[in-house]
């Protein structure tokens, strides 16, 4: 009997360690990728393409769960093949020549479809490649669509308070998108905006919202994500899967070349704004503040207009926002200072029910630290729209007047002398 068990976890054993394997794939470039590979049936290939922070060990549940759904994978580690440093610039003036070559191969090998799967600006690296690929075989059938999560498509870093660009790229296929949008993430306000974008070259889209969910859910290690997170994470596979099923039931369409623009090649350098310095500067918007109307905790209505004749100092802000937590003690330091003067801190809360913003208040009291000042509730995420937020935390501060006078996009130190001086010039 013993030894009928120890055969068992052993032939168990002998499964996980194949279950996945890394190797390196020279192109004729001269450069060499490093790529796991989950196998599957051999028909169907997910080539995921990570996002602007790499691949991630964390998504290796999630990607051996899809193999053995008979889903192949080829996880490209886009930052070590290359060399490349994460963040938010890691994909500018990327060459997928190396990519274009591997799709072609993988063709050869016998796979009959080929789905590309990114998240974050990693979405814009696929747009690309399947543009690129298109434009070569406009007959092609092999590769059949995109399985994007909260992708970031925005053309550089808008200044808080303007409407944001997105790259031309995303207006520019037809294949179809698969979306997942997390509830907890700053893109998922703008979900039915991205894909208005993606639509734009003939793309049917597809959102599918997952409830509760953060952003990142299924890159990070299972004992770093909560139950709502570990949850979603253990159906995502299912999900990727049903998502693919929905995808090949859209008839083919051939891509229209001629009807569609040449994205030229440009410049793809981040524009660094002045509002990335640690400081106050005018707000260079329009100065109106939009009508906001909110529901309190106790369930009452609360015109932000009621509070002209002082400065305000609006917060919007969210519970899963590690930047937003990070500032909430200087903001209380600050209302200290200013307690005596006519002065506001009011904080909006964006997409949140009133229940998981009150656990969090709880578990944040027993660290010590309180929230001096009234939170709003935005369970539906309008105010994001009105007031054109794209980053959490975002903050605005209306004078005496009722005009926007200052604008800051993330974490402040709002008690730091020169933050402060600013504030009080505006109460004299």
């Amino acid at each position: 009997m013993m030894k009928s068990i120890f055969v068992l976890l052993l032939v168990l054993f002998s499964q996980l360690v194949n279950a996945y394997d890394v190797v390196e794939k020279e192109m004729s470039s001269g450069n060499t990728l490093t790529i796991t590979e989950f196998e599957g049936d051999g028909e169907t290939l997910l080539l995921w393409i990570p996002s602007e922070r790499g691949y991630r060990g964390g998504s290796l549940p999630v990607t051996m769960d899809l193999a053995a759904l008979g889903i192949d994978v080829r996880a490209i580690d886009i930052h070590a093949s290359y060399m490349i440093q994460e963040g938010s610039r890691s994909f500018n003036d990327f060459d997928n020549a190396d990519l274009m070559e591997l799709i072609a191969v993988y063709k050869s090998e016998g796979f009959k479809e080929v789905y590309l799967m990114s998240a974050g600006r990693g979405s814009v690296v696929s747009l690309q490649l399947a543009r690129d690929w298109q434009l070569k075989y406009p007959k092609q059938k092999f590769l059949k669509g995109f399985i994007f999560t909260h992708p970031h498509l925005i053309d550089g870093r808008p200044e808080i308070g303007s409407d944001a660009t997105y790259v031309d790229i995303g207006k520019l296929s037809n294949l179809p998108v698969y979306m997942f949008q997390p509830e907890y993430s700053t893109k998922y306000a703008r979900s039915i905006e991205i894909a208005n974008v993606l639509k734009q070259g003939g793309s049917p889209v597809f959102i599918h919202t997952l409830k509760e969910a953060q952003g990142g859910f299924y890159m990070r290690d299972d004992k770093r994500v909560n139950p709502a997170d570990l949850k979603i994470k253990a159906q995502f596979p299912s999900l990727i899967q049903n998502a693919i099923k929905i995808m090949r039931t859209l008839p083919h369409a051939e891509y229209a070349v001629s009807k569609l623009k040449v994205v030229e090649k440009k410049d793809n350098k981040v524009v660094t704004p002045a509002f990335r310095s640690a400081q106050l500067y005018p707000f260079t918007g329009d100065k109106t503040p939009p009508k906001t109307i909110l529901k309190t905790f106790d369930g009452k209505n609360f015109d932000l207009a009621s509070l002209k004749g002082e400065v305000v100092l609006v917060n919007f802000w969210a519970t899963w926002c590690g930047p937003c937590i990070e500032e909430i003690p200087s903001l209380n330091r600050l209302l200290k200072r200013l307690e005596n003067k006519p002065f506001r801190v009011v904080a909006v809360n964006i997409g949140e029910p009133k229940h998981i913003i009150e656990e969090f208040l709880k578990q944040l009291e027993k660290t010590g630290v309180s929230l001096d000042f009234p939170v709003l509730l935005d369970e539906k995420g309008n105010s994001v729209r009105d007031w054109k937020v794209y980053a959490y935390p975002s903050n605005y501060i209306i004078n005496a007047s009722g005009e926007i006078e200052y604008a800051y996009r993330g974490a402040l130190k709002w008690d730091a002398p020169h933050v402060v001086e600013k504030i009080e010039s505006m109460l004299e």
